[in-house]
């Protein structure tokens, strides 16, 4: 399930060393990842960075909660950022 205002963000942009961000985005792109999600999954009005690879079967994300790791099967996460914050 995703609820209503969650964000799934898939892309990110370069930015090593100090040359300007606007050239190294002309230059390399966008970084751009995959995020798989399981089944039985809640999403609950939360923020998915692109840091994230994986939300396996049973993960629980709380509202407004901002996920920047990869939790655990059957685990509910909250928070800002999302931190572990018990098993299902």
């Amino acid at each position: 399930m995703i609820g209503s205002g969650a964000e799934i963000w898939t892309h990110d942009h370069y930015y090593n060393g100090r040359e300007p961000l606007l050239k190294q985005l002309e230059e390399k792109g966008i970084i751009v990842t995959d995020i798989k999600i399981g089944c039985d999954v809640w999403l609950n009005s939360c923020y998915i960075l692109p840091q994230v690879t994986e939300i396996p079967d049973g993960v629980v994300i709380g509202m407004g909660s901002v996920l920047t790791k990869n939790p655990g099967p059957y685990e509910i996460w909250a928070g800002n950022p999302a931190r572990k914050i018990r098993d299902r």
